[in-house]
Formats: structure tokens, C-alpha cells, sequence
């Protein structure tokens, strides 16, 4: 190789990593203090938007040039078509972040059976891999992002209206279950607005799309308080804890169906996945035959079991059950893999069977349930089990890592 080659390829190495930004973290952002307005429009996008650093309006302004380099480089990885890869990923997107979902195409692709996305976008994904038939690609969030990963040029002036987008716009701070679907006068209207708003600011309607999206999902947490300094009396310690009176970080656990509304659940990436026993290494793949038996889940007939994370396990604890939800609550499917859309809550019959679906965020934490707490059926297309019961708190136990047993819920503290 010439020099100047050298000289070329080295460029653009460099010039392609420069792309890859680091994603920005921010604190959180009251919703009092934007002075959004009901139903107002431009005026909160603008105001959303103009919440983002510079920063973050450049990182989310590039967001899918930056992901089409990650897909192009899982092809390359495994001589695939890059089209068929982007097929691949954007079917296994709903429920993943970003990072899981590469996670999981590379998996599909690999042919593991621990693939972290809904049953029937896994199915869906492999066939795709099989024939090579991306025009399998459906729904229209998902094809919305597997145009985008293809050409994020040439979409950029298109947007699929989310829930997010729709709270915006209304002025609004609502769970994505509790949003009234748009009518068609009201969809338009949204949509004339986002694009209004992009040509305000001078960016294309994808960018904003994305840099609201992001402030939107800090909006409504508290910003972090400064830790109060001084010297406190702390002659009351006590060794051990009350017997009846387990806090929440001794427990860790591991499980399926952690997402609300999901199938089998969302799958985390690996550093969110903790260990079954001590310490804080990313779990790998297995649970057994690693370190002391006693921090590993125990596995008894008659049970079946669920996952969440602590959030998850204080919402049981707060409501006093689990409460079923509609295949399209907080997700991109429309139906359940057997084509129904009732309610339902999703569960696996082993710990190797939900061991691929950690919540993305928080401390994994699974729950076992005796399998006749609840009205249990199969799936037929999957063979996955679920009900469309709600099931009282009490009917669930939790794993402890700290003492390596199962815990009624009612011993969990907050």
C-alpha cells in the first residue's frame, strides 16, 4: 500500500470513529418549568427542543448515520447483505434500546436461542435471515426505522407520531397507556406542527423528532439535590437486620416478561445483567456451575416464573397485584404472536427458558409464582405461558442473592 493510500484509508477510519459520538446523560427536568402549553403546538416542540445543549442536539441529530455505521459493521462481521441486516435489526427493535438490539441481531445471526426480543419478531427476523426477504419488514414503526437505517438521508423529513411526540404537543406528561389515540384531524395537525417546528429551527423533522424525544423521557424527574453535609449520630447502628425485614438490594434476580405489556420481555444489555451471587461482573451466558451453590436460584417443580426489576417489583408491591396489559402497551407489536390482543401477562416454565430477557434498566429481579395461582395457558405458536389473570402480590416470592432463598413478597421492604 502507498503512502498516500495509507494516508486516505487512515482519514477515513478516523473520520468514521469522529461520527460515533458518545451519547450525552442529562439530570432531570421538571415539567413545571418549561411553561409547555395544553395543546400548544409549535410552541412546545420549540420549547422541548431548545432544552437540548448543543451536545445533545448533535449527538440525536446524527443518531441513525451513527447506527447505520454499527449495522454496516455487524454485516461486514458476518458477509451479509447490509439490507437484510437492517431488516434483521429493526425487527428485533421493539422493546430493545439500542445496544440490546445489536445484541440480538448478532445472536439471530450466530443462531443462539437466547435472542432478547419478542417471539414473534424472532421468528420474523430468522426468516428473514433464511431468505433474504426484507419486504417482510412491517408495522410502521418498524419499517419507518428500517427505511431510516437504510438511508437516514433520504427519511429525514419523515416521522412516525409516538406517544412522546403526542404528549409534546398536548403539553402533557402522560403514561403511554393513558394517551387518546389522535383522530385524523388532530394526527395532521400534529404532524403539520413537527414539521413547522423544523423549519423554525432549521433542522431537519427527524432531528427534532429525536432531540425531543430524548429531553421528553428526563422531563417529569427530579433533578438531582445536593447531598447535605454535616455529622450525624450514628451510635443507633444495628448489626443485623429485623429477620421479617429484607431490604430491596438483597434481592437479584432474573426472568421473562419483565416489560410491561411485553411478551416474553426486554432484553438488557450485558452490563446491566447482574449475577446471581456476589459481586457486580455482567452475567454471562449460563447460570450454572459458577461459584457457591447457594446464591443460585433454586428450580422446583410447580413453579412458574417472571421477570422484573425493583421498580417493577414495587409496583406489585404498592398496587397489591400484577396487572395485565394489551400486546401494544409500551411496544411497537400490534397483536400477540398467536394473533390475539387481549391482555395478558407472560411467564417461563424455567430459569434457562427466561434467562435472555433482563429489563434493560434496574436491578434484574426475579419472581416465581405457583403454577396454580393464576388460570395458565400455552401459547400455540410460541409454547410460551401466560394468563390474562390479575394476580395478587401475595401469590409471588421473590429471590434473595444476600441468603440464597425465596422471600414471600411481604418480607420485602422499600
Amino acid at each position: 500500500m502507498s503512502k498516500a493510500s495509507l494516508t486516505r484509508f487512515i482519514t477515513e477510519v478516523l473520520q468514521q470513529e469522529v461520527t460515533k459520538i458518545t451519547e450525552p446523560k442529562r439530570s432531570g427536568l421538571p415539567l413545571d418549568q418549561l411553561g409547555l402549553k395544553p395543546r400548544g403546538g409549535v410552541h412546545n416542540i420549540i420549547t422541548v427542543y431548545n432544552q437540548a445543549t448543543p451536545e445533545e442536539k448533535e449527538y440525536w441529530s446524527k443518531w441513525y448515520h451513527n447506527a447505520k455505521s454499527d449495522v454496516e459493521d455487524l454485516a461486514r462481521d458476518y458477509g451479509l447483505p447490509f439490507p437484510v441486516v437492517a431488516a434483521i435489526v429493526a425487527v428485533l427493535s421493539p422493546g430493545n434500546k439500542w445496544t440490546s438490539n445489536l445484541t440480538a441481531a448478532s445472536r439471530l445471526i450466530t443462531g443462539s436461542d437466547k435472542v432478547n426480543s419478542y417471539p414473534r419478531q424472532i421468528l420474523r427476523a430468522k426468516e428473514i435471515l433464511k431468505t433474504g426477504d426484507t419486504s417482510l419488514v412491517s408495522g410502521p414503526k418498524v419499517t419507518v426505522f428500517f427505511n431510516s437505517l437504510m438511508n437516514p438521508k433520504m427519511v429525514e423529513k419523515d416521522m412516525v407520531l409516538d406517544g412522546h411526540a403526542i404528549n409534546i404537543w398536548r403539553g402533557q406528561k402522560l403514561n403511554l397507556k393513558g394517551i387518546s389515540t389522535p383522530g385524523g384531524k388532530e394526527r395532521s395537525e400534529m404532524v403539520r406542527d413537527y414539521h413547522t417546528a423544523a423549519e423554525q429551527l432549521g433542522v431537519p423533522v427527524q432531528a427534532v423528532q429525536a432531540v425531543t424525544w430524548y429531553i421528553w423521557k428526563y422531563t417529569g424527574k427530579s433533578a438531582p439535590l445536593e447531598a447535605p453535609r454535616g455529622i450525624y449520630d450514628v451510635s443507633g447502628l444495628k448489626k443485623t437486620a429485623p429477620s421479617n425485614d429484607v431490604a430491596l438490594a438483597e434481592v437479584n434476580a432474573v426472568g421473562a416478561g419483565a416489560i410491561v405489556g411485553s411478551g416474553m420481555g426486554n432484553g438488557g444489555t450485558e452490563s446491566s445483567k447482574k449475577l446471581l451471587w456476589s459481586g457486580d461482573q455482567p452475567l454471562k451466558e449460563g447460570w450454572y456451575g459458577r461459584k457457591s451453590d447457594d446464591h443460585i436460584p433454586t428450580e422446583e417443580p410447580g413453579f412458574f416464573y417472571h421477570a422484573t426489576n425493583e421498580d417493577g417489583l414495587y409496583g406489585i408491591i404498592e398496587t397489591g397485584m400484577m396487572e395485565t396489559h394489551p400486546p401494544d402497551y409500551g411496544t411497537d407489536q400490534e397483536e400477540w404472536p398467536d394473533g390475539s390482543v387481549e391482555n395478558r401477562s407472560y411467564f417461563g416454565t424455567s430459569l434457562q427458558h427466561v434467562e435472555p430477557f433482563f429489563p434493560e434498566n434496574g436491578k434484574p429481579t426475579l419472581l416465581r409464582i405457583p403454577q396454580t395461582a393464576a388460570r395458565f395457558k400455552k401459547e400455540r405458536v410460541t409454547g410460551d405461558i401466560y394468563t390474562r389473570d390479575e394476580i395478587p402480590a401475595s401469590a409471588f416470592q421473590v429471590w434473595s442473592l444476600k441468603r440464597g432463598v425465596w422471600l414471600p413478597l411481604g418480607e420485602i421492604r422499600q
